[in-house]
């Protein structure tokens, strides 16, 4: 059952390697031909398809980002989250760099004390929360971790976008609401998890006391059938 489970979750995580690979693709080739030039003073453009591709990307991709993550062989090596992180963040580097390769290369390189000082936080912010994420997903499970901290990252992103980017928000009591739910979402997703440990814990106290009671049964039936052989068996 273990060789099986493991064959399938390569296979899925084969799938979804394909699929990113299809939609970063997709997102490259609809940029060279139907280029979008950012909206400036913090505008948005709603009608941009490229806008509403990258959000779809973004959602399939960093919902099954941390498959491997829990691959058997993994769980198994019981690895430090640094050195994970040192695999890791070398794959996004050189995915990067072909990306770019393929994307950008023709404007060139920009690199500048500002755009290396950016680069040195991203990657400083980069590996803290991946960090975060590699032992979050191992302690309470990859349905539960993510979706508490991108139900919060959503919450800090809003912040961000109104209060330093100056994006215009045509609906306070919509954004209001929504973010609301959002929370209530994370809440209920966090509430799961603590009521599918303390049901484990109740079914495996449940398991314990009636392989007790049977044993107890078993030996008080031995005694009556054969009272020196209980005698014996509770000496």
């Amino acid at each position: 059952m273990a060789v099986f489970s493991a064959r399938l979750h390569w296979a899925l995580a084969f799938a979804v390697l394909v699929i990113d690979i299809c939609l970063v693709a997709l997102t490259v080739f609809m940029d060279k031909m139907h280029h979008v030039e950012p909206p400036a003073g913090g505008e948005t453009e709603m009608t941009a398809a490229i806008g509403w591709l990258g959000v779809c990307g973004a959602v399939f991709i960093f919902g099954c980002f941390g498959i491997l993550i829990k691959t058997p062989s993994v769980q198994e090596a019981n690895c430090d989250c640094m050195v994970f992180q040192c695999y890791y963040s070398f794959a996004v580097a050189a995915i990067s760099m072909l990306i770019w390769l393929a994307a950008g290369s023709s404007d060139g390189l920009t690199f500048n004390a500002s755009s290396f000082s950016m680069g040195a936080f991203f990657a400083t912010l980069w590996i803290i929360s991946q960090v975060c994420a590699y032992n979050a997903i191992n302690a309470i499970g990859y349905a539960v971790a993510p979706a508490i901290w991108i139900g919060v990252t959503i919450g800090v992103s809003f912040v961000w976008g109104v209060a330093v980017f100056d994006n215009p928000v045509h609906s306070w009591p919509g954004a209001v609401g929504a973010l609301a739910l959002m929370l209530v979402g994370v809440c209920l997703a966090a509430a799961s998890s603590a009521i599918s440990d303390r049901q484990s814990q109740r079914s495996a106290r449940e398991l314990a006391q009636g392989v007790s009671q049977t044993d107890h049964g078993a030996l008080l039936e031995a005694s009556r059938k054969s009272p020196a052989a209980g005698a014996a068996v509770f000496w």
